[in-house]
């Protein structure tokens, strides 16, 4: 019996119980439907309890009570408006999934000490299932339709694939008509538009690519590894795999997508979608297809570059390169270049000296072990198809151009900083400059604790770029604080093997954190100065009565900010053979957090940004488009005009005289503006590395 199965029949047999009964299998009787759709519930609760796990330290867990909201949340969208039920509600139908994998033997529930203020736990068992029935899983593809979908007419969109489970789902995430207001004069904006199109894109399933990928499932993960970790890489792959499947049924299918308070896009359906891992999005093909030009083979052939992206030491740079960078990474202290650091032409001519490799791979379907295997499979097959044509063949691979540090282009950009610009593609340069590379050489510099400079000297420098300086200085743009920062390298330095080689400690990366944002501040002076400007805006906003943030962002959307003081609110419940669970969850109140405003606006601000320029480049392209936030997707031959398309709305949007006055209008607030840069906006135009 699979344990679908059992799952069913545990919860049939509960709710047979004569007698009083739980409160949450009445909420489930309520809706005499969801009695056809127990197994449906079993797989859902099962993909978000294996997506909310992490492993740590060799045990695989999740927060009970967070997991429980989203299973429940997602199970009663199937049966009711999402704002039918509270989280309450999610809670006690969450619990009872939950109780049913605790019964038999697949989860285990820790429980804090007394008086303890850990969460409680949810800890995978050996007995976790890594087996997906394929044949349930087109009734839980919960973000996808099987026809083309109307236009968006109202706040709350119904999705539904094929005789699957259908769902209810909000087009923006937290809307609150009375503070927001109503959702009808959004349907003209850029930004609901820019969903609209998004969801008219056809889709459909890269059978040759699906095929390589089922036949080396090795290649995704370890055959009889039991560990955690392994397991979670075992169900990824068939979550991913038994959706492609379902969906390579019909010849074209439709991504829900939603917005959250910011405008930002995401594809609604879960492991199987465009913004997912490579695998997922190198299953992809557009349903649509055009004719492969000259300049869309070009743009092909950089992306399959890019996708392999191998790595060259510095005495092993090929003859055939156009540009000299052995002398390049002597001079940012580096052994090794990947070609995605390479210039454009050098991208291009790298496949035309693989050919060999580009041909062997799509014929045999062979999945490498380089950066992106099913991308750069996928991509090879195409090539393959267009050098044996007449000359007109017809593509439907979605070819992407990606964003160079988005967040600091959008910072550096309003603050007008040269320094930025020229490290983030605003400025047109010859070799792209690392970001990375740059803060890290700055941390050395200003580094003074011996211990610490020790360290740093003893490492490579490509090594001081990936765990130390890398994820720091990426999120920083989004006002990530030191310990923060400090948090996610030692987990960095931990995971990529470091910690023992270089002896390095918590202590060691608290110390490097503060160093390293200092060295972004020296490096990107301006878009620090103008994250400190937005939070004196929003303090002096707050601080003039209001209780929350509004502005409206370029592309017509009304972000709605609020940051208030939590309370607890709490909700005790039985789970059977485990016993009382004290359920705490944060509700807002109406009091103001300060600090809270203070830290949040300038990542809110400038993901709103992010948001309104794909927006609206989605609005002015009529083409097909991928959407990942800082990475664009089209046809091959349609690239060159996405690029012109993308440069251009930047533009459009950053080259005013002094852009600190438009953020003061927005917000309604007054600060001390910092000084601008000589940054001239309009050379994004001859920038070739800006979007690429």
């Amino acid at each position: 019996m699979k344990w679908v199965d059992n799952v069913e029949l545990y919860l049939r047999l509960k709710m047979d119980l004569r007698g009083k009964k739980p409160y949450s299998i009445d909420l489930l009787q309520k809706y005499p439907e969801s009695m056809e759709c127990l197994r449906e519930y079993a797989l859902l609760a099962h993909s978000i309890i294996s997506g909310q796990s992490m492993t740590i330290n060799g045990k695989t867990s999740c927060k009970l009570t967070a997991c429980s909201i989203a299973i429940g949340k997602r199970i009663l969208s199937t049966l009711a408006s999402p704002w039918a039920h509270d989280w309450k509600d999610h809670v006690r139908i969450g619990d009872l999934m939950i109780e049913t994998f605790y019964q038999l033997g697949m989860v285990d529930v820790i429980t804090p000490k007394f008086k303890s203020i850990k969460p409680v736990e949810v800890i995978l068992t050996e007995l976790w299932p890594t087996e997906i029935p394929e044949e349930m899983v087109r009734m839980t593809l919960n973000g996808v339709w099987d026809t083309r979908p109307r236009d968006i007419y109202r706040l709350e969109q119904v999705i539904q694939f094929k005789d699957g489970l259908k769902s209810s789902r909000p087009v923006i995430k937290r809307w609150d008509e009375t503070l927001d207001g109503p959702f009808r004069e959004l349907l003209k904006t850029p930004a609901i538009s820019a969903v609209n199109k998004l969801q008219q894109v056809g889709w459909c399933i890269n059978q040759a690519v699906l095929d390589a990928v089922l036949k080396r499932p090795d290649k995704f993960y370890n055959e009889g590894d039991n560990s955690d970790e392994n397991k979670s890489k075992i169900i990824d792959y068939r979550y991913i795999t038994t959706k492609a499947k379902a969906l390579s049924e019909v010849d074209e299918f439709f991504y829900a997508l939603d917005m959250d308070y910011r405008g930002r896009i995401y594809y609604v359906e879960s492991y199987m979608n465009f913004q997912g891992s490579d695998l997922a999005r190198g299953l992809l093909l557009f349903s649509e297809k055009r004719v492969v030009t000259l300049r869309g083979y070009h743009w092909m052939k950089i992306h399959a570059a890019s996708s392999f992206n191998q790595s060259y030491s510095r005495k092993d740079i090929p003859t055939w390169c156009s540009e000299d960078y052995a002398s390049h990474l002597e001079k940012e202290q580096l052994d090794d270049i990947s070609v995605d650091k390479w210039t454009l032409l050098d991208r291009a001519a790298w496949v035309d000296n693989n050919l060999d490799l580009i041909l062997e791979t799509a014929a045999n379907g062979t999945l490498h072990n380089c950066e992106k295997p099913v991308a750069f499979l996928a991509v090879c097959i195409e090539i393959a198809n267009y050098l044996q044509s007449d000359g007109n063949y017809m593509s439907s691979l979605p070819v992407p151009i990606d964003g160079s540090n988005n967040g600091w282009q959008h910072l550096g950009a309003i603050s007008k900083d040269e320094q930025t610009g020229a490290l983030v593609g605003l400025v047109p340069v010859v070799i792209q400059n690392d970001f990375y590379v740059q803060t890290a050489k700055k941390l050395i510099e200003i580094t003074k604790d011996e211990e610490r400079l020790r360290i740093l000297n003893s490492m490579p420098m490509k090594a001081i770029r990936k765990y130390i300086s890398k994820r720091g200085s990426m999120t920083r743009a989004y006002s990530a604080g030191a310990q923060k920062i400090a948090e996610n390298m030692y987990n960095d330095c931990k995971t990529g093997g470091i910690v023992g080689k270089y002896g390095i400690t918590e202590d060691h990366c608290k110390g490097f954190a503060r160093d390293l944002v200092k060295a972004i501040e020296l490096v990107c002076p301006g878009p620090l100065k103008t994250m400190k400007f937005l939070q004196q805006l929003a303090q002096d906003r707050i601080g003039q009565g209001y209780t929350f943030l509004k502005w409206e962002t370029p592309s017509g959307f009304p972000v709605v900010y609020t940051c208030n003081h939590v309370r607890s609110e709490k909700l005790r419940v039985r789970m059977r053979g485990i016993g009382q669970i004290n359920h705490v969850a944060k509700v807002e109140t109406d009091n103001p957090d300060m600090r809270g405003f203070m830290c949040g606006i300038s990542p809110n601000y400038i993901h709103s940004q992010d948001a309104s320029h794909m927006s609206l480049v989605i609005n002015q392209f009529n083409q097909p488009f991928g959407a990942v936030h800082d990475s664009f997707s089209t046809f091959a031959s349609d690239v060159d005009e996405l690029c012109t398309l993308t440069k251009q709305v930047f533009i459009d949007m950053y080259d005013k005289d002094n852009y600190f006055d438009i953020i003061q209008q927005r917000l309604e607030a007054t600060a001390e503006q910092p000084p601008l840069g000589s940054l001239r906006v309009d050379n994004i135009e001859y920038s070739d590395y800006f979007f690429a």
